[in-house]
């Protein structure tokens, strides 16, 4: 994505999931820039899938991260909580046990 009108198109898109995630490693301020947008941010404070947040390093926050329902300090973050979120098959492995 080049512009935050194409990220904020595209989120307002998507309508079949659970959660959406938003994450851009850090690296050159130019590059997380595009988070910063007032537009995008409304987008996401706004839509009704909770939308999660990890945009570069816990030091530069972006103004995204304070509309989403959960930001995270760094992109890795973000994804490892997604991946703690139980799923069926996930939880009827528990159940089961160890194979």
């Amino acid at each position: 994505f080049n512009h935050p009108d194409d990220i904020a198109t595209t989120i307002t898109g998507i309508t079949n999931t659970d959660l959406i995630i938003i994450a851009r490693g850090g690296g050159d301020p130019l590059w997380i820039n595009i988070f910063n947008d007032p537009a995008l941010t409304d987008t996401v404070a706004r839509h009704h899938i909770p939308i999660w947040t990890g945009i570069g390093l816990a030091t530069n926050p972006a103004p995204i991260d304070s509309a989403a329902q959960r930001p995270s300090p760094t992109p890795t973050a973000a994804l490892t909580a997604a991946a703690a979120i139980p799923t069926p098959t996930r939880t009827l492995s528990a159940a089961r046990g160890p194979a």
